[in-house]
Formats: structure tokens, sequence, C-alpha cells
């Protein structure tokens, strides 16, 4: 019996043809119809109709009634193979963790090989407030805060924009921005690391506006007592303008930043930050606190506290009122003491939470606390601009000259916990990095 498909012998009784798989049914029952098939091969060669006559066996084939003895039955089939990819989870530790919204696919190929692939951006509520928070402190740099008028005994006018306040101001808003959008930017794709330090840029965002909104107050607080004590007979008009309600907005959003980051600070399933560097890095926050805290020159450590002194910022003030006035500079309104407090409150909470969380997060989130920090720190260091004043306006420096150059060196203790927190989180950083690429060699 021979296939009618490609005239392999097949013996009695076969189903299937060994040499090309066609049913052989047909040919075991000689009364079944016969029927014509049409099959294209994959080259698109002629069709050939089944049941048609066979050539003639080649010469030296066996003979008419001669049955070839059939090679033993085997029954063979062939397969093709497609090598796929198989998709599994995020394996813990093999990558930069995937963030808290779920993980992104791994692919393991057929050799055992490990190919991460990018992951995907998506848009996050974290991202979206960052975003509006860092749009509204952009504006709020450039515009005025508050401003008064005078006419009566006296004439006079002024216009306070943020930079008035202190000459590193607009930088930083514009670095909050920055690492704001940067780090839910990146958050956005699954890192953990970037959602912190958006969390930690709310943080310091917030206490930053919170200062600039607290200095608005007393300029516009100092205006009015002064007159009253001052006397005569005056008509003034106390504005507080877009840029104060912008301030005050931003430094909201920062707040809500913060909170929104708290979605992903949770356990992300890769091994925790080493224990000295989270200790590390909360030793230099207690110093960048602390040591904004300490008195230099005349000052007490009581000033802090103080509404008749304060630092530098708020006794710029008085100079300005008195040469242009003539009035004596009245008693800080509390909310100022009470907001300088807050920047330094705020440091304290994103970096020791972060830092000794000891998670990607956390690390993140020291950073971003310390990142408009270190910019007050440095411009106050080297005196870059007029009025470059510290770390939430710097050390109490009890009553300042202003007949000589002003001094604005932050206290050695501060210097050492800045460097400290850097160092603390660039190294976390980077010594989990170089970690995560040893767990994925196995080295």
């Amino acid at each position: 019996m021979l296939c009618p498909l490609c005239g392999h012998t097949a013996q009695v009784g076969q189903k299937f043809c060994n040499e090309c798989g066609a049913s052989l049914a047909e040919l075991g029952d000689p009364t079944a119809p016969q029927r014509t098939e049409t099959v294209s091969s994959a080259a698109d060669q002629p069709t050939e109709a089944v049941g048609t006559a066979l050539p003639p066996p080649p010469a030296g084939s066996a003979g008419a009634g001669t049955v070839p003895t059939p090679a033993p039955y085997e029954e063979t089939r062939s397969f093709s193979v497609v090598e796929q990819t198989t998709s599994l989870d995020y394996a813990a530790g093999a990558f930069w963790d995937a963030g808290a919204t779920g993980a992104w696919p791994v692919e393991v190929t057929s050799e055992g090989a490990v190919v991460a692939p990018p992951p995907s951006f998506r848009v996050t509520p974290l991202l979206v407030v960052a975003a509006l928070a860092a749009i509204v402190a952009g504006i709020a740099a450039f515009v005025e805060v508050v401003s008064y008028r005078i006419v009566g005994d006296l004439d006079q006018s002024l216009s306070v924009k943020v930079n008035d306040f202190s000459t590193n101001n607009v930088v930083a808003c514009l670095l909050a921005a920055v690492v704001l959008v940067g780090g839910a930017a990146l958050g956005a794709t699954g890192r953990r690391v970037g959602s912190g330090l958006a969390g930690g840029a709310g943080l310091a965002l917030a206490g930053l506006m919170g200062w600039i909104a607290a200095q608005g107050v007393t300029v516009l607080d100092t205006v009015k007592q002064g007159l009253i004590s001052k006397g005569g007979t005056y008509t003034l008009t106390t504005t507080m303008s877009a840029g104060f309600w912008l301030v005050v907005v931003a430094g909201a959003l920062g707040a809500i930043v913060f909170f929104a980051s708290l979605a992903e600070a949770g356990n992300d399933g890769n091994r925790p930050i080493n224990a000295a560097v989270g200790a590390l890095g909360a030793l230099g926050t207690v110093a960048v606190v602390v040591g904004t805290l300490l008195p230099m020159k005349s000052a007490s450590f009581g000033d802090n506290f103080s509404s008749d002194l304060g630092v530098p910022p708020l006794q710029f003030w008085k100079l300005v009122t008195h040469a242009t006035l003539g009035i004596d500079h009245p008693p800080v309104p509390p909310i100022a003491t009470y907001l300088r407090l807050l920047v330094l409150f705020l440091i304290a909470v994103g970096g020791l939470v972060g830092f000794l969380s000891s998670r990607r997060w956390g690390i993140g989130l020291a950073l971003g606390t310390a990142s408009i920090q270190v910019w007050f720190w440095l411009t106050a260091q080297g005196a870059w601009g007029d009025r470059p004043w510290g770390i939430a306006g710097g050390n109490p420096r009890g009553v300042v000259d202003w007949s000589v150059p002003l001094d604005f060196t932050p206290h050695v203790l501060t210097t050492v916990g800045v460097i400290v927190m850097l160092v603390a989180g660039l190294g976390g950083v980077m010594l989990d990095a170089q970690r995560r690429h040893a767990d994925q060699h196995g080295d």
C-alpha cells in the first residue's frame, strides 16, 4: 500500500504515513469513496491531486506481485519548536525597585539570561501634584509678594518680591521645582528613590514658602506698628499681593507632595540600605538642625524664640524702616519665629525619617529635603549675593552692626551636618547600586 500523497510505502492497516503524516484511513477501506484535495506547499508549488495514479517505480525496484519487505514500523512525528520567553513578576533585589503601584515584568530566555525591559512611564497622582507645585513655585519666585503705600505726613511705598527677603530665594524656588518634577518623573517609572526625592523636595518647599510668607507678614506688621508708635497723620495701604497667595499655595502643594509620596514608602521587597549609612545620615541631619540654632556673635540661644531680635533677615527690616520712615523696629510677629522653626522641623522629619527607614524611598526623601538647604548653605558660606541668608535665615547673631560688612557664614556644625547628609545620601545610593549589580551578575 502506498501513500496517496507522497508515494511512500505503508503497511496495511497503518493509519498515518511515516513520511508525510497524511491520513491512510481511506486506503484501508476499499469501499470508501475517493476524494481529491488540493494542497499548497510553502513555496506555492503546483497542486497535486490525491488519489491519482503514481508514476511507475524506478528501474530495479520490486516487480509486480512482489511485496517489498517493509521496514520495522516506527511512528515518527515532526514538531516545530518555537522559543518563547516567560513573563515573571519582579524578582526582589534583581533590579532597581519597581515602585509601589506594581512591578514591571522581566523576561527569562531559554538560555536562562535575565533581561529587564525599560520600565514604562505612567502618570501618577504624585507627578501631577509635583508638577503643579513646581509651576506655582516658579511663578511665585518672580511676582510681588507684599507691598504698602503711605500717604500723609510721610509719602513712601515699597514692593517686595521673593528675592528681596533673601537674594538666594529665586534659585531656591527654581531648584525645588526641578527636584520636584525630576523626582516625581523618576518615580513614575517605578523607581521609589525618585518618589522619595519628590517627597523631600515637597517638605523643603513647604518650609521655604512658609518662611517667605512669615517675612512678608513681618514687613507689613513692622510698618503698621512703627507708624502707630511714631505718631502723625497717615493713610496706610498694605497689600498681600498675588505672589503672597502663590507662596501659600506652593507651600501647601509641597506638603501634599510629601504625603502623596508616602504611598510609595512601604517595603519594596529589596534588601535594606546599609544601616551604617542611615545612622550617619541621621547624625548629619541632627547636626544641620542643631547647628542652625546655635548662637553666634553676641546672640543667645533664646534669640531663636524671641519676638524682639530674631535672626538677621528679620532685623534687616529694622534697618529698612528706620532708614526710610524714621521709625524703630517693633517686636517681630510670633508667626515669623514659628515658621522659621518649622523649616528646621521639616528638615528633621525628612532627614531622620528618610535615613532611618533604610529604604530607597527614604534615601530619596533625605536628599530631596536637603536639596534647598544645600543651596542656602553654599551661598551663605560663599557670600554669594547681597543678602544670601543661610538655612532658615541663618544663625542668631544678636544685634547686627549694619555699618560693617555682613557675615553670612553658617555655624561650623551646620557645615559638618550638610556634608555628612550629602555623603550619606549619595554614598547610600552608590553602594546600593553596586550591590544590586553584584546580585544580578552573581558576584
